[in-house]
């Protein structure tokens, strides 16, 4: 039963992301800034497939308008859907994303930034990037940890885009994502069998929290500031879901 209702929620989420990525072809041949606009599109496809892909969500905190730079934890392959959600942003990505079929092309179209966390080169070419899209006015969203971390708390959190923030005076705004069942947390498993065990579910609840603007005196005072937000939230997230089982 798990495998169909997993399958039966990919072809669902493939077919609307398919209609979607015709609603921003046709905005693209307008012109202008058409990605501004398919971010809009894709907040709403977002918006209209969570709920029925089995999606539950509570937020907390402000999210301020304008150009900020999101720096969330990474616990699952759904973080992107659960943060775009809520804010409108370019999200960094693994590289590898850009050559999935139609997902690749549909977020090419839809902003989003790439890098190869082991070539010095590309994560060079990702924090100028970063830079365009936050002088621009737009807002990025990046997964500091570089990878899905399934620890209780954060694990070191790359200081590239807070330095980057920092220079263009953008302000910093932390996001912690947790979900009810830890088993949700994508660790040593392909992509097929951690998809299959977290969508296969009836529901699927997290909580995403934004946190206070960031200050430091330089960008290292700013990761560590964002690392303990993230790790006091998350630890609260885990409390209010262990003692929710409990009862």
């Amino acid at each position: 039963m798990k495998h169909f209702v997993a399958y039966a929620r990919l072809f669902f989420f493939l077919s609307t992301m398919a209609i979607g990525i015709l609603f921003c072809m046709i905005s693209a041949v307008f012109g202008g800034n058409f990605i501004r606009r398919n971010i809009k599109i894709r907040k709403a496809w977002i918006r209209f497939v969570a709920p029925l892909m089995g999606i539950r969500m509570k937020q907390t905190g402000f999210i301020p308008d304008g150009p900020c730079l999101f720096i969330s934890n990474h616990r699952s392959f759904l973080d992107p859907v659960v943060a775009l959600y809520y804010v409108s942003a370019w999200p960094l990505a693994k590289a590898e994303i850009s050559r999935y079929p139609l997902i690749g092309y549909g977020t090419r179209l839809t902003g989003i930034l790439f890098v190869n966390r082991g070539s010095m080169d590309s994560r060079r070419g990702a924090k100028h990037a970063i830079a365009q899209v936050l002088s621009r006015g737009e807002g990025v969203l990046v997964y500091a940890e570089g990878t899905t971390n399934t620890d209780a708390k954060t694990i070191e959190l790359k200081g590239g885009s807070f330095k980057v923030a920092m220079d263009l005076g953008v302000p910093i705004i932390p996001i912690a994502i947790e979900y009810e069942d830890t088993g949700d947390h994508w660790g040593g498993s392909s992509l097929l069998t951690h998809y299959i065990k977290q969508v296969g579910k009836r529901k699927t609840a997290c909580a995403i929290a934004f946190g206070p603007t960031i200050h430091g005196v330089d960008y290292r005072d700013s990761v560590q500031k964002t690392k303990l937000w993230m790790d006091s939230q998350l630890l609260e997230f885990r409390q209010e879901f262990d003692a929710k089982l409990d009862r």
